[in-house]
């Protein structure tokens, strides 16, 4: 799931401090063709964490922008070891013909900054508020590491990470979100907010030549506080 931190009174200004483990994945594209949301994948956790200033524009809305950093990527699922497995991503690492694995896993993490924008909209209820909220986010790419994770009879043995060539990625990327939730008044300016939350990433990571695309999303839960002023 992803669990972020974030919250603020409707019709108040706020700055808010959030942290997210994230659940994440992404959709994969193939220029000969092919196209998968999720084969042969499992989600990999992650994270975000940033601040965001919330300022109100009109009667329940409240424009919102922060910064925030993220790990977001995938995983593949665990599968036997093939001779052209042993070759490392990017790396031209071979193991040895002699290797005693039996299979193989292969994880990619993607570290970005980002610059989230968005508008939040406010339901006032007896003792809550229903928001819902959407917004896109400017990312700075600031690494990729892949992660290599070796079995024997199904049991983790070794694990190898790497920093992945930066050529192959772009630099920025641009992605987008939605959330809806509830939010409740604590003490002295305080305010809590619980939502589902979604992110996509809605343009390539990889870089025009490259036989591929990929395109990075997160789904989960959030949980958050913030001083309203």
């Amino acid at each position: 799931m992803f669990l972020a931190v974030c919250a603020c009174k409707a019709q108040q200004n706020g700055i808010s401090l959030y942290f997210s483990p994230d659940r994440t994945y992404r959709t994969f594209v193939d220029e000969r063709g092919g196209h998968a949301w999720g084969s042969n994948q499992q989600f990999k956790w992650g994270f975000t964490a940033g601040a965001n200033y919330e300022r109100a524009i009109a009667k329940n809305i409240t424009l919102t922008a922060g910064i925030a950093v993220a790990n977001s990527g995938y995983q593949y699922g665990k599968g036997s070891l093939r001779f052209s497995d042993q070759l490392l991503p990017k790396k031209g690492f071979v193991l040895p013909v002699t290797t005693k694995y039996t299979d193989i896993r292969l994880r990619y993490s993607f570290y970005t900054l980002g610059l989230p924008v968005g508008v939040n909209y406010y339901v006032p209820l007896k003792k809550i508020k229903l928001f819902f909220g959407a917004g896109a986010s400017i990312n700075y790419l600031i690494n990729v590491k892949s992660k290599v994770i070796y079995y024997i009879d199904n049991k983790r043995a070794e694990a190898r990470t790497h920093n992945d060539q930066r050529e192959y990625y772009r630099q920025f990327t641009l992605s987008a979100f939605v959330q809806a939730g509830i939010e409740g008044s604590l003490k002295n300016g305080y305010a809590y907010r619980v939502f589902p939350n979604f992110s996509y990433t809605l343009t390539d990571v990889m870089k025009d030549g490259i036989i591929y695309s990929l395109y990075p999303y997160s789904v989960g839960v959030g949980f958050g506080v913030v001083k309203a002023f």
